[in-house]
């Protein structure tokens, strides 16, 4: 690939560039939005000239995951106890995720970048500081992450069902989820939580939740989780 950077109209450009175009795009309308194509028309190049910089879509993909990635906070210890930096941290990704429609899908996909595995290293040493040996500190990691990951998908679930509710087709929608309901009562409170999306509600759920994960891990391995004033909106 480096090889073909020899030149021409693609040469001018530079990566940086066509990533700013494409960050640009999945904010204002999502990551299915991005496409090559559409990403070059909007610079005003051919095709062929991105290609000079990326190998493909997933390329560009990567790029924006590692990009929101990099962006995410990872305090110190002047920012408070380990459970608040750690807090802080899955606030931080849901901050910076949540603004892309689509990029927490591609989050759990892409190829890890040189930002997420930065990330998780941060948090392994941020449980290990609190007293947690290594496997537990896996373990614990492997479970915080795939809540995060769930909560990210469920917000952009609740956007495809707000968009959809919005569509031409939105009769026929709302009639499919009437039925729903009709038929099991006991999904009406979930269909409407994906409906009606509360942010401040949604995020005291995470942080409800990653309190609820730590203090049961902790308590398993006897070690105090410090309280937090910071963060006491979710207890």
């Amino acid at each position: 690939m480096q090889g073909r950077r020899r030149g021409g109209v693609g040469a001018a450009l530079t990566r940086e560039q066509i990533i700013d175009v494409a960050e640009d795009m999945a904010r204002r309308e999502g990551l299915e939005s991005v496409t090559v194509r559409r990403v070059s028309a909007e610079i005003g190049v051919t095709a062929a000239a991105l290609y000079w910089h990326l190998e493909d879509k997933q390329d560009l993909v990567r790029a924006l995951v590692d990009r929101a990635s990099a962006r995410i906070e990872r305090p110190g210890p002047e920012y408070g106890t380990w459970y608040e930096r750690l807090v802080r941290f899955y606030l931080s990704t849901r901050e910076e995720f949540s603004a892309y429609a689509g990029l927490s899908g591609a989050l759990m996909t892409a190829e890890p970048t040189d930002a997420t595995l930065q990330n998780c290293l941060f948090v392994l040493e941020v449980l290990q500081d609190a007293g947690f040996d290594e496997p537990t500190a896996l373990s614990l990691f492997d479970t915080l992450s795939t809540f995060s990951w769930g909560h990210l998908m469920m917000i952009d679930m609740s956007r495809i069902n707000v968009q959809r509710a919005g569509s031409e087709g939105s009769a026929a929608y709302t009639q499919r989820v009437r039925a729903l309901i009709n038929d099991r009562p006991e999904y009406a409170v979930f269909v409407r939580s994906l409906r009606h999306f509360n942010d401040r509600r949604n995020e005291t759920q995470l942080v409800r939740g990653i309190e609820l994960i730590v203090t049961s891990a902790a308590a398993a391995s006897g070690i105090s989780v410090p309280s937090s004033s910071r963060f006491a909106y979710a207890t």
